[in-house]
């Protein structure tokens, strides 16, 4: 790899196909790293291998099998292969900023 992977990029990669809500920014022999931003409700169903996310900006709740905990930037966030899991955001958290969030996520290992 030679290119840096950083969140302006990824950024730019997603915004270069609107509507479509993920884009692979990285990915060597079983792991890809892509970044997801769902836009208004997370339609993700259960994946077939372990994902990690990190949040880029943003906050609100996310699911984690039958755990619904607070997120924020920063944050790194764990879901096992097979889990139903999804980002609930809140609409008044998204007027209230001129951003909406963004999330550099599914750090997988593809099996």
């Amino acid at each position: 790899m030679t290119d840096r992977l950083t969140s302006s990029t990824a950024l730019q990669q997603l915004q270069a196909n609107p509507g479509v809500p993920f884009a692979r920014v990285f990915r060597h022999g079983s792991l890809q790293v892509e970044i997801y931003k769902p836009d208004g409700v997370d339609h993700q169903t259960p994946h077939t291998r372990d994902e990690v996310y990190v949040v880029i900006s943003g906050s609100g709740q996310f699911l984690n099998g039958v755990t619904r905990q607070p997120f924020e930037a920063g944050e790194v966030l764990f879901v096992p292969a097979g889990v139903v899991h999804r980002f609930e955001v809140h609409p008044w958290r998204q007027r209230a900023s001129s951003k909406r969030p963004h999330y550099l996520g599914r750090v997988e290992r593809c099996h």
